[in-house]
């Protein structure tokens, strides 16, 4: 296989491997980005309410978060390429069907397959991209950029075909989805990873960073979920129009896509330091949100603190966590950061709801934002076997 020089990142990377990476994630997140906005739009059109629409979100996270937690094990068994082909053929599934029926059991259905395509595809392809001769945490932060930048370009286009004619974008995600598979046809097909015992799987969670990663990518998730519900609300109630929120949200995004870009240039000596920091920001910046919701100086501020550290946090967490249980283990490392992103998916509205029977939104907002910080900053001060230095791990150092 030929190397040469890349212009992503300025570094030396396989090119046939890298092209088709880039081609898989640039096609699934495309699909992804364009489902975020057709399903709930041409949901409305066919007769479903509001509370319909938040149980089809559910039944995904449901789906999602049962898919991460079989990932370990499937891992240990099947190539993480195949892996990737069958979760883009699972995001196609919802296309096809909604082009062949638009009634209920459509939507149930496609959501079931939406959910667990993105915790297949988002899990392996971490898997995949550490194997490679860059160091993990440049390769994720690619992995990261290429992701938003998908799931960017993708509501606008749907946005633009939903107006003109709701078929086209069925169609523009079907594509991208397909093309997405296409290209995880020409993914090197690296070995399969080693089945874990109990035993060993136990020894890694107690004794390396692992458990700091995974409480960071918790965070992270927390992050992502409020953002695309319970902040737009808090910023509605206190008077803002439709359009500066969704600025304010799309800054905390643009925030966290330039944060991720950034932490592939960090020293590896720094990156638990910069985990710690990013773990904080994330979680203050939320609160911040909620104790000054009028203020667009401050609601901006602290969104783009906020995006700042998920950046870093949704880049590291899963760096440290290969970084720190690199070779047999890796993939079940990984694997297990995405299963803690996926249950604050879960968890974590769950939680404000719970708090909303005791107080209003804000505070709500502010306890959660709050409680979202502690678990990687306490997880990061424990004295592991890691904690010293993340990157002092055995074999050759790849930058």
């Amino acid at each position: 296989m030929t190397q040469r020089r890349s212009f992503w990142m300025g570094r030396w990377v396989s090119d046939r491997d890298e092209l088709f990476s880039m081609g898989a994630v640039l096609g699934f997140s495309l699909a992804l980005g364009t489902w975020t906005l057709t399903m709930p739009l041409l949901a409305l059109e066919a007769g479903w309410d509001a509370a319909g629409i938040g149980v089809l979100a559910m039944l995904a996270a449901v789906s999602h978060l049962a898919t991460r937690l079989q990932m370990a094990w499937l891992l240990g068994r099947v190539t993480d390429r195949l892996l990737l082909l069958v979760a883009c053929g699972l995001l196609a599934l919802p296309y096809a069907l909604l082009l062949v029926s638009q009634d209920g059991w459509a939507f149930v259905f496609g959501q079931m397959f939406n959910g667990a395509a993105r915790a297949t595809f988002w899990t392996a392809s971490q898997t995949h991209v550490v194997r490679g001769n860059r160091a993990p945490v440049r390769a994720l932060a690619q992995l990261h950029v290429l992701n938003s930048a998908g799931q960017v370009v993708g509501p606008v286009a749907a946005g633009a075909l939903l107006a003109a004619a709701p078929a086209a974008a069925v169609g523009l995600g079907l594509l991208a989805a397909l093309v997405g598979g296409v290209a995880c046809l020409g993914l090197a097909a690296l070995p399969i990873y080693a089945r874990l015992s109990g035993n060993r799987l136990t020894w890694w969670w107690r004794s390396r960073g692992v458990g700091v990663a995974a409480w960071a990518s918790f965070s992270a998730g927390g992050w992502r979920t409020l953002l695309s519900s319970y902040v737009p609300v808090v910023l509605d109630g206190a008077g803002h129009n439709t359009g500066l929120i969704g600025l304010l949200v799309g800054l905390s995004d643009a925030a966290s896509i330039v944060a991720a870009a950034a932490v592939a240039r960090l020293d590896r000596g720094a990156l638990m330091l910069t985990l710690r920091f990013g773990t904080i920001a994330t979680g203050a910046g939320l609160a911040a949100v909620g104790l000054v919701p009028e203020s667009v100086a401050a609601v901006g501020l602290a969104l783009g603190v906020s995006g700042i550290g998920a950046g870093m946090i949704s880049t590291l967490g899963p760096a440290i966590a290969a970084e720190s249980a690199a070779g047999e283990s890796q993939g079940a490392a990984i694997a297990l950061t995405g299963t803690f992103r996926a249950t604050a998916l879960l968890a974590v509205p769950a939680g404000v709801a719970a708090l909303l029977l005791v107080v209003g939104l804000s505070t709500a907002l502010v306890t959660v934002g709050l409680a979202l910080t502690l678990p990687g900053v306490a997880a990061s001060l424990q004295r592991t076997h890691s904690s010293a230095s993340v990157g002092a791990q055995s074999g050759p150092r790849r930058d």
